[in-house]
């Protein structure tokens, strides 16, 4: 049967009655990935706290060694592998069954079972972090803080998932998420709503570019259109996007979330950041329209599960809290061993480090189609300048202009870095002068014949770059000639068009270390690092339907080298515990030095490695300060930080 804690409040008397001592039973997992049993309580650990949050803080538990019971003294300590482990705290069942009661075992009530589990109620689920070890006169005592981390509802977001024509599907990008933007004073759809006749539909809803779909035969490529995304959506999409597989927490199923989320708002600019774990993104998404969310644990068989559970602020079942002291008091013999307070954690230790930089650029030639019907060539107005016709000149590079006129088959598809969509065409990456000050603006060139020769379209003949797409307007004014101020060339059917610049692609270049194995934390925690504005990927293209005309000097940057140079050398100094010690020496010494490291505590053989036995290179903690104390009593006070190289 299992223990009481060893030094149980009394019963709190109340007039006739009394409240009995709650019970409790703490259960570790032998082994991180594993879920406890019934067989792993641990009766030399007594809870000392369990505290709930609402939100991203979720809960956390507290417990301490019962070294008495368990006849340890502190000694031989070490950072171990696998510390991590999953870790359950339940009441107890009071008075707990026999083996013979009968009970059932389902919440249903089905059928009775022979059952001697004394587990009543879950309350805590998470794992096991920080241990924390301190040695004090009369006192020796270990006390551990369990959690569960961001990184147990899945990996951190990375962009989004958007629809991607080329490849049937969705695909990531690594925009930042934006739900229902507004461009110009416009809210916009960004929900992707599939076609009827799709054949390959998403399991949840993904995104889908307003530049994609401008036009209904933009949309058509697309094979879909788009909706707003509402409050719910965006929960749902969150938690399944990130917690797919649900190992750990429970997603709350869309029912529950539509009739906990009743009347929400509408929503605009919900712009959530690359990086951030789903607890965040929860937060980031349901606070600002007065929800709330928080982590429930239910009786799941024979286990306690966590799951979300979304409410709203300010509503929910009333109840009053009753107050029940606690005396608690533990008497340890005198003793001389050195003062310690250490703390040993690897709740926040990255063993992973991803780390994005700036969008890819290239600089590339374009063909540009008259983004006119066919039927119309001849029909322009000789006095409208808002008339298309003869001035309008775009490269259909969201599929806008796709079969009004022969010579527009196909939507170009610059590499997989691009999704089909409008873009802006930004000056080149070539240089303008010698001196590499400025890049040139972009360049419009025109051919008669056939490609075989390029000339530059003048100056003088007046035109402008389209502001949302690839392409340029004619923008003369009409005049004597009779052609409205158009480029005789522009008419004419037989010229080809083309256009150099740069453009701004969908992905980032990226790069992730791979996991230490020699890190204290046997799961594969994520430590995302936006650096857009120091590692770019910056090139021309010299090959391909999309080669650069342009062949001087030009504003190329490929730091794929740099940036993973720099993400191994973050992940050196990330793969070990994050350890607090505070250790008192007796009297005044000055046997210490800033910048001296202290490896470990003698005596006791503690030692104040970061990483684990078998690490290559141990990490230690280095004094970053000292203080010495005169008075009442004269002290030592050592100030160490973990250490970087």
């Amino acid at each position: 049967m299992p223990n009481a804690p060893s030094n149980p409040p009394p019963n709190v008397e109340r007039g006739d009655e009394s409240v009995a001592a709650t019970k409790f039973g703490i259960y570790i997992a032998r082994s991180p990935g594993t879920k406890p049993t019934i067989e792993d309580e641990q009766k030399t650990w007594r809870l000392l706290s369990i505290t709930h949050h609402a939100g991203s803080q979720l809960m956390e538990a507290q417990i301490e060694a019962d070294l008495d019971a368990r006849g340890d003294r502190i000694e031989d300590l070490i950072p171990t592998q696998h510390t991590n482990r999953q870790i359950e705290i339940w009441t107890l069942k009071d008075p707990a069954p026999e083996p013979d009661d009968e009970t059932t075992t389902t919440e249903e009530g089905g059928d009775d079972t022979p059952d001697a589990d004394p587990r009543d109620v879950p309350l805590f689920w998470g794992e096991v972090l920080d241990q924390r070890t301190q040695l004090v006169r009369g006192v020796e005592r270990i006390t551990i803080t369990c959690r569960p981390e961001p990184y147990l509802f899945g990996p951190p977001i990375r962009g989004q998932l958007v629809r991607n024509p080329h490849g049937g599907s969705s695909r990531l990008t690594h925009h930042d998420p934006v739900f229902n933007p507004v461009i110009d004073g416009v809210p916009l759809n960004t929900k992707f709503v599939a076609a009827a006749d799709d054949d390959e539909p998403e399991d949840f809803p993904v995104w889908i570019d307003p530049e994609s779909i401008r036009t209904a035969n933009a949309e058509s490529h697309q094979a879909g259109g788009a909706d707003p995304w509402t409050l719910g959506d965006i929960v749902e999409t969150l938690c399944w996007w990130r917690n797919e597989d649900e190992e750990h927490i429970r997603n709350p199923p869309r029912s529950l979330i539509d009739r906990q989320i009743t009347d929400p708002p509408k929503v605009q600019n919900l712009d959530l950041s690359r990086g951030a774990y789903l607890p965040e993104l929860l937060d980031r998404t349901l606070h600002p329209y007065g929800w709330q969310w928080c982590l429930r644990i239910f009786k799941d068989g024979d286990e306690a599960r966590p799951a979300i559970w979304i409410y709203k602020r300010g509503e929910g079942d009333e109840k009053t809290l009753d107050l029940q002291p606690i005396d608690e008091t533990l008497d340890r013999e005198e003793t001389n061993l050195l003062e310690l307070d250490l703390t040993y954690s690897i709740a926040r230790l990255a063993n992973v480090i991803r780390a994005q930089g700036s969008l890819v650029q290239r600089e590339v030639t374009v063909p540009l189609y008259r983004a006119w019907d066919q039927e119309d060539d001849g029909n322009h107005s000789h006095s409208n300048v808002d008339n298309p016709i003869g001035r309008k000149f775009a490269a259909n590079e969201a599929g806008d202009y796709t079969d009004i006129r022969d010579e527009i088959t196909d939507v170009p598809f610059f590499g997989t870095e691009f999704v089909a969509k409008r873009r802006v065409l930004e000056d080149c990456l070539t240089w303008a002068d010698a001196e590499q000050i400025e890049r040139l603006p972009p360049v419009l060139e025109y051919s008669k014949d056939d490609g075989d020769n390029w000339l530059p379209v003048p100056e003088e003949w007046g035109y402008r770059l389209l502001a949302t797409e690839i392409g340029i307007y004619f923008t003369g004014q009409d005049n004597n000639r009779g052609d409205a101020g158009i480029p005789p060339e522009a008419l004419n059917t037989s010229i080809l068009w083309r256009i150099t610049g740069t453009i701004t692609g969908d992905d980032r270049i990226e790069y992730t270390s791979d996991r230490r194995e020699d890190s204290p934390n046997s799961n594969e925690l994520e430590m995302f690092l936006d650096l857009s504005d120091r590692y770019h990927d910056r090139q021309r293209e010299t090959s391909g339907e999309f080669a650069s005309a342009l062949t001087a000097s030009a504003d190329e940057q490929d730091d794929t080298d740099a940036l993973e140079e720099f993400v191994e050398s973050i992940a050196d100094k990330h793969a070990a515990a994050l350890v607090d010690v505070l250790p008192p020496l007796e009297g005044i010494s000055l046997d210490y030095r800033l910048g001296d490291i202290i490896t470990e505590v003698r005596g006791r053989n503690i030692s104040l490695a970061r990483t684990t036995r078998d690490a290559d290179e141990p990490r230690y903690l280095q004094i970053v300060g000292i203080h010495w104390q005169n008075t009442p009593e004269q002290r030592t006070q050592l100030i160490v930080r973990p250490y970087e190289v």
